[in-house]
């Protein structure tokens, strides 16, 4: 169920952005930008669970 799930996710942000990717960018010629995410969860209290989104966004911009 849980891999039902990340596939889903990756198509849903593969449509805002196509080059999106679960953890890391395998291409090995990079085209900016970029994203790779990770999700994780943790349990809270019985029968309830938390759950996180973590987007990170690359471009060619050294501003930061």
């Amino acid at each position: 169920m849980m891999e039902e799930f990340i596939r889903e996710l990756v198509r849903i942000l593969q449509e805002i952005h196509p080059e999106t990717f679960l953890e890391t960018n395998p291409r090995k010629e990079v085209i900016y930008p970029y994203a790779t995410f990770d999700f994780d969860s943790e349990p809270i209290r019985r029968n309830q669970d938390g759950f996180y989104l973590d987007i990170d966004i690359f471009d060619k911009n050294n501003s930061f």
